[in-house]
């Protein structure tokens, strides 16, 4: 609740802030062009907050002049926050799960808990001695330190939940939890959907040069390095949840 008496709602898809009057039901536009808002609150001197998810920055609207000012900044994929009532706030990310204490008034940070991994979905080889991990709102690189690195991720890159990974010639390949595959070509920024018929895939695997996919009916997509169909490869096993491949197909 605003300290005008209305509701202020965050739409995450439009970048738009309402402000609805809960007695007339009456909506107006409070703010837009916000970067993937959050979450939204009202700090001490009547500013409204929101968290943005795409930047990671948590950000103070004056509604009455419009000037912004930027609080703090953290990863991208901002969830959450609230106020400790001391000048400072704690921040969640629903990325890599870290949640921090940020000092509004310098910026300074103090790691509550540490980014990680969320819920690891799926494990491929990556380049070198990494791994690839669809990790459910990312795909991770793990190197051999243990040190993580975000390749892609929710809502930079996709929309979409990721339970699975793989690098295709020098792109990336990723399953989304309902089913559709997505390809970003090496080099190139945006991913793109990839035709494979109808019903919800259900694996992916790679054997470094082909991906293969697990389809509705116990089939088994063999794709090119273009992501194209070369082979359908037919079974008479139902619901297949995991494939592999050899390096020798291809």
């Amino acid at each position: 609740m605003g300290p005008d008496g209305r509701l202020y709602l965050h739409g995450i898809e439009t970048g738009r802030i309402l402000a609805v009057d809960p007695d007339s039901g009456a909506t107006t536009v409070a703010l837009e062009g916000v970067a993937v808002p959050s979450a939204v609150k009202f700090d001490r001197s009547g500013r409204l907050v929101v968290s943005e998810a795409a930047t990671g920055h948590l950000v103070a609207t004056d509604l009455s002049t419009g000037e912004r000012q930027v609080l703090a900044s953290s990863d991208p994929g901002l969830d959450n926050f609230d106020f400790d009532g001391h000048g400072g706030a704690y921040i969640s990310n629903f990325v890599n799960g870290s949640v921090v204490a940020a000092d509004l008034a310098t910026g300074a940070q103090r790691v509550i808990h540490p980014p990680g991994l969320l819920g690891p979905c799926s494990l491929s080889p990556s380049d070198g001695e990494s791994v690839l991990v669809g990790d459910w709102m990312s795909v991770v690189a793990i190197a051999a330190d243990g040190t993580l690195r975000r390749v892609a991720q929710v809502p930079i890159d996709f929309t979409f939940s990721v339970i699975g990974a793989i690098e295709l010639d020098g792109g990336l390949v990723v399953l989304s939890s309902e089913g559709q595959v997505f390809w970003r070509p090496a080099g190139a920024g945006a991913f793109e959907l990839v035709a494979l018929g109808a019903g919800p895939m259900s694996a992916l695997c790679s054997n470094g040069s082909d991906a293969f996919v697990a389809a509705p009916g116990g089939r088994v997509l063999h794709l090119g390095a273009d992501t194209c169909i070369r082979q359908v490869l037919e079974s008479d096993l139902a619901g297949i949840t995991a494939v592999a491949a050899d390096k020798a197909l291809g």
